[in-house]
């Protein structure tokens, strides 16, 4: 079973300079803990608003939901396997 999505873990890293038009929040694959800069781009956040922040918490957290919904089907949870199935994500 091949999934078609970016493997977890996603975080969130403020780009741009605060105060500019650039700035905004985005979703990055891997985490910031060894000081990386150049980490695969999941989304962006046009903003750096609570809303925004919000949405990239959000959307970060998928991985972990997916983990969570997948092993929940695998015990036999008949509503864990229909959210896998409309999610398309396996090969």
């Amino acid at each position: 079973m091949t999934t078609k999505h970016t493997p977890g873990k996603w975080d969130v890293q403020n780009k741009g300079t605060l105060g500019t038009r650039s700035a905004r929040h985005e979703v990055v694959a891997g985490t910031n803990v060894d000081g990386s800069k150049n980490l695969p781009t999941i989304c962006r956040m046009p903003d750096l608003s609570a809303r925004s922040y919000a949405n990239a918490r959000l959307i970060a957290a998928c991985p972990t939901m997916y983990e969570f919904i997948r092993s929940r089907a695998e015990k036999g949870d008949a509503e864990a396997k229909k959210t896998l199935d409309a999610l398309h994500l396996v090969d």
